[in-house]
């Protein structure tokens, strides 16, 4: 998308895909996909959607359910089940470690459960102003089905991570419009 393009999204939804790149599709394997996004949103609730709902919240769009395994200090290990029709019974566990002060999260597959292959990944959430935040996301990922012709891979990647996008954007700014709850005031 053209910056105009980008400004006249990121003004009317409130969020925008800058930029969107996705390799490996024409073979079974290792595909990436990287994309760059800004949120008309504050960079803390922005964070607070990926870092902390990434230990094992199962409304994230593609998920059947997710369940936290294991937690300490900065890390943790979640276990998911993708409700994707492509990848209906792919299943994994992630170890994931966050940088608070950065706003950064990295994850990779735990190996010896699951059925899929690869996943590496980043999230990296960085404030332009007091009410715009740049994210960058990026995403190696095997799921270990080799049947499925690169085409229909790259349509349903192309129309889940927006969805993504759109589910971050509406549970940052709930967060931001309802003010946090009595627990988040105490941490």
């Amino acid at each position: 998308a053209s910056p105009s393009e980008s400004d006249h999204e990121l003004a009317d939804q409130g969020w925008t895909i800058d930029a969107f790149q996705l390799e490996g599709t024409e073979e079974p394997g290792v595909r990436r996909v990287q994309a760059e996004v800004r949120f008309a949103l504050p960079a803390k609730a922005v964070w607070k959607v990926i870092n902390g709902e990434s230990r094992g919240n199962t409304r994230w769009p593609g998920f059947k359910e997710a369940e936290l395994v294991w937690a300490s200090g900065d890390s943790s290990i979640s276990r998911y089940h993708l409700d994707v029709p492509l990848y209906r019974d792919r299943h994994y566990e992630l170890l994931k470690v966050e940088d608070q002060d950065a706003m950064a999260l990295d994850f990779a597959m735990v190996p010896g459960y699951g059925n899929v292959d690869e996943i590496e990944g980043r999230w990296n959430v960085t404030p332009v102003s007091d009410t715009l935040t740049y994210v960058e996301y990026r995403l190696d990922t095997d799921p270990g089905v080799d049947l499925v012709p690169g085409f229909i891979v790259e349509w349903a990647t192309k129309n889940a991570i927006p969805k993504s996008f759109r589910y971050v954007y509406q549970r940052a700014l709930n967060l931001v419009e309802t003010g946090p709850t009595l627990g988040e005031r105490i941490r």
